[in-house]
């Protein structure tokens, strides 16, 4: 079971001692509403360390990626804002998820979201998906 309060080192207790201490008690809520510190990933200069991560499928690749996000320094939280958004929050929350439930991410947010809400979603990116969205 999963829930707000749930810890990734709940979930992922074998990457616990190679991590960075200041992840200990972070918790899905706090990866979901940008207060975790975990690097935005908004940046082109964040997403080229992604080409180095590997992974015989997505579920192993995100694992991967999480297990070396996990390693990387926090960023401060924005003290007006209360929050720094991360794009790589939402890719260790799935990771949670799929580790949890079992299923891929893209076959749980749509039959858990998409299809009771009836909802027609493309995973990817845009651009390849449909060349003038």
């Amino acid at each position: 079971m999963i829930t707000w309060d749930t810890k990734i080192f709940d979930v992922f207790p074998e990457l616990k001692d190679s991590s960075n201490s200041a992840y200990l008690n972070v918790t899905l809520n706090e990866l979901l509403s940008h207060r975790s510190g975990v690097r935005p990933f908004t940046e082109d200069e964040e997403w080229e360390a992604l080409s180095t991560i590997q992974g015989k499928d997505d579920i192993t690749r995100r694992y991967n990626f999480c297990k070396w996000l996990l390693r990387q320094t926090p960023v401060e939280i924005d003290s007006i804002k209360k929050h720094t958004y991360s794009n790589a929050g939402y890719a260790l929350a799935a990771s949670m998820m799929e580790r949890v439930i079992g299923k891929f991410w893209n076959e749980l947010i749509s039959d858990e979201l998409f299809s009771p809400l009836q909802i027609h979603a493309n995973f990817g990116w845009p651009a390849l998906l449909d060349k003038n969205g």
